[in-house]
């Protein structure tokens, strides 16, 4: 929408509503998505100060006053960047600005890279593992990324908390999504989409 305030505000009372019943709610798709003719290949151009006064504000409304629980990353470039490799979005803004500790999940296959993308901060490769999985083990044990860190510490916040869910609300048991089951060794949090 070209009205931020009002994307915002439906927006913060939907996802406040969604983790009412058990469920994550995941807003999409993070940032300056406007089109999907060609989603993949444009790169959007857009200079910070537009992109906080109109792309960022209905997405910190969702993290900051309503407390989503995970962020959808878009498919497309931004600034030179994908999305799912952006360190300013996910790990400054997201991560860093706003206290974000949810689950940053990719657009569906939509992910170009498995050290890029764990870097940046994107948490989860969806529907399935293509960069993350065994890429990612191969990547950590040859030091590519962040082999300093534990198993399951890889996003630099305290994202697969096992209270997630807790948080959300839901009594139901628990699920692992199988693209992170082999290198996610201590938390066990599950994972709903909506």
């Amino acid at each position: 929408s070209e009205d931020p305030h009002l994307v915002a505000e439906l927006g913060k009372h939907y996802i406040r509503g969604v983790q009412a019943v058990g469920l994550i709610a995941t807003p999409k798709h993070f940032a300056a998505h406007n089109q999907e003719t060609h989603r993949r290949d444009i790169d959007v151009q857009v200079d910070e100060r537009t992109l906080r006064e109109l792309y960022l504000p209905a997405f910190r409304a969702a993290v900051v006053e309503a407390g989503a629980l995970s962020v959808m990353a878009a498919s497309h470039i931004v600034n030179g960047e994908p999305c799912t490799e952006n360190p300013f979005l996910l790990r400054q803004v997201l991560k860093e600005e706003w206290n974000f500790e949810g689950v940053v999940v990719s657009d569906w296959k939509c992910m170009n890279s498995t050290v890029a993308s764990i870097e940046a901060g994107l948490d989860l490769e969806m529907p399935k593992p293509r960069f993350y999985g065994t890429a990612l083990l191969d990547a950590v044990r040859d030091g590519k990324a962040w082999s300093t860190k534990p198993f399951g510490e890889f996003s630099g916040s305290s994202s697969w908390r096992d209270s997630s869910i807790e948080s959300a609300g839901s009594t139901r048991p628990p699920f692992t999504p199988w693209s992170i089951s082999n290198w996610r060794s201590r938390s066990r949090a599950p994972l709903w989409c909506c």
